[in-house]
């Protein structure tokens, strides 16, 4: 294995150490990824986006602090009130 094989295979398993176990809906029963560092979360009986903080820095503090509870600061994106901000921050990952 060569040297930026063993970096890119890093970087894979710190992504997966970042994804989402829990939400602040419950417990996840169910995830899709959308992109790198974008995944859409379910519960059973609610759900949203999870943003990783690479993602979630691209939000500014002013939206996020009109999420839902204020859970943007923390990278979550209520599926009824806030989705609609992770769609138009990355239009390029959702169709129109």
């Amino acid at each position: 294995m060569e040297a930026g094989e063993d970096a890119g295979l890093r970087r894979i398993k710190e992504m997966e150490n970042q994804k989402p176990k829990t939400t602040p809906w419950g417990a996840l029963q169910a995830t899709k990824e959308i992109a790198s560092g974008i995944i859409l979360c379910r519960t059973a009986s609610h759900g949203g986006f999870w943003l990783s903080p690479e993602r979630n820095e691209k939000i500014s503090k002013e939206q996020k602090l009109e999420t839902f509870s204020q859970n943007g600061i923390s990278g979550w994106y209520e599926e009824d009130c806030d989705a609609e901000i992770v769609r138009k921050s990355f239009p390029e990952f959702f169709g129109s």
